[in-house]
């Protein structure tokens, strides 16, 4: 579970906001990557109605998140999915900030798929971590 919110917010949430520049000229190639940003934000965030919540968007109330096995793996597909597309971007075309957004996310979603291997190794609930963190 810590990964998957690792994932959301690290990628698909900040990333976004640090590519953009109010005082920069964006550059095409900078609008395509911050796009691909947010509608990977939003498609892993649309799969966490607990996340929703907390962002405030009044989606899927009066459910609750998956955190089956099931949806791990799905999880990591999707993860190698956006990994494919983020490589499809040129970074050197990019801006120095798309730049930064694309080395984390670029980090991130590389992490992400090195850890699935140990996803059974945490614990499910510390005082820092569970469903009563949120």
């Amino acid at each position: 579970m810590r990964i998957y919110m690792r994932l959301i917010l690290g990628v698909f949430f900040i990333f976004p906001m640090m590519s953009c520049s109010h005082t920069q000229k964006i550059s095409e190639q900078d609008k395509k990557f911050n796009v691909f940003l947010d509608k990977s934000f939003d498609q892993v965030a649309d799969l966490s109605p607990e996340f929703l919540t907390q962002l405030g968007i009044k989606k899927h109330y009066g459910k609750l998140g998956d955190y089956s096995e099931a949806f791990r793996v799905k999880m990591q597909q999707l993860s190698r999915k956006k990994l494919k597309e983020l490589k499809t971007f040129d970074r050197e075309a990019l801006g120095e900030q798309a730049k930064l957004s694309y080395d984390l996310a670029l980090e991130d979603v590389e992490q992400n798929l090195a850890d699935f291997k140990w996803r059974h190794y945490g614990y499910s609930v510390t005082q820092m971590y569970g469903v009563h963190t949120y």
